[in-house]
């Protein structure tokens, strides 16, 4: 079944510079390795007898603020990158890749006569611990923020109750939404078309249209209007879709009249999509425009060319 839609032409989402997926992953993993090919050379240099410490605690404290400084680099690294999420099923093997250096390069450069098994036992739980704790925190770090960033309009701090009657209102608002979208869809398309021209010819602040095809492929359609006040450069927009697309999605927007005016894909998700609109000329001036978007799904078995 289809809909007619407002059409516009797709433009491809534009390259703003950001770093390919191997080099967001290389700098992370580079400290890693050099930790473990430190820790590895001083333990092989302890177990030959070329490295020999007595008493001397100095060689532990140096060791020990290099590797854990790489691996709190390591941990910050990732958070900033927002990829640390994607070891939540892993935590504690990459926990253990941490950790495990550090102990080693620590241990091996311990003074002997200090050296007892039940301290080794408590410093390596210890450490550990502290660690997971901080790979932790930094996880949920990344997962509220992604969320605030989906969801503009939950405020931060603002207490559970406050927020459900707002909730509650948006959920009212969505399902009245698709309910209206259900019947036009079940219209004739001549009753439609005339439907969707009267709200281009409205002053609509923002209007939507989904649509399904006959290969089961749902098309999301749609404007909103951005308005720049004067020497502001950047505006975020927020797309709420409910229900959730399913399969693979493809996002394409474009500006009227936006001599100037970049866009750029921030989040694609199938619950919701946000859009970066940049200004980059006449920025003395107030300026207000409509946003166009085309949001495209296709199953997740088909083939992509």
């Amino acid at each position: 079944m289809t809909t007619s839609n407002p059409s516009f032409d797709p433009i491809r989402e534009r390259s703003t510079g950001e770093k390919s997926s191997q080099q967001r992953w290389l700098f992370p993993f580079l400290l890693l390795g050099t930790n473990l090919l430190l820790a590895t050379g001083l333990v092989l240099l302890r177990t030959v007898g070329w490295l020999q410490i007595r008493q001397s605690f100095m060689p532990l404290l140096v060791t020990g603020i290099l590797l854990s400084g790489s691996a709190a680099l390591v941990l910050f690294t990732l958070h900033r990158k927002r990829i640390i999420s994607q070891f939540e099923e892993r935590k504690p093997l990459f926990s253990l890749a941490l950790v495990v250096p550090v102990l080693m390069g620590m241990l091996a450069v311990h003074p002997a006569e200090g050296l007892s098994l039940p301290g080794i036992y408590f410093f390596s739980v210890a450490y550990f611990m502290a660690f997971a704790g901080v790979l932790e925190w930094l996880n949920r770090e990344a997962i509220q923020s992604r969320e605030s960033e989906l969801l503009p309009f939950e405020e931060r701090g603002q207490p559970d109750e406050a927020r459900e009657p707002a909730a509650l209102e948006l959920n009212e608002t969505a399902g009245d939404n698709e309910a209206l979208f259900a019947a036009l869809l079940e219209q004739k398309p001549s009753v439609a078309e005339d439907h969707t021209d009267e709200l281009k010819e409205a002053d609509c602040s923002q209007w939507m249209n989904r649509s399904i095809d006959h290969a089961g492929c749902e098309t999301v359609e749609g404007g909103i209007q951005i308005h720049f006040d004067k020497q502001q450069r950047l505006h975020i927009v927020h797309l709420s879709l409910n229900p959730p697309l399913e399969g693979t999605l493809s996002v394409t927007s474009e500006v009227e009249d936006g001599a100037g005016i970049r866009t750029r894909i921030l989040e694609n998700r199938a619950y919701g999509v946000s859009i970066e609109v940049k200004r980059t000329q006449n920025l003395e001036e107030e300026f207000q425009s409509q946003l166009h978007y085309l949001i495209a799904s296709r199953p997740a078995s088909e083939d992509v060319a």
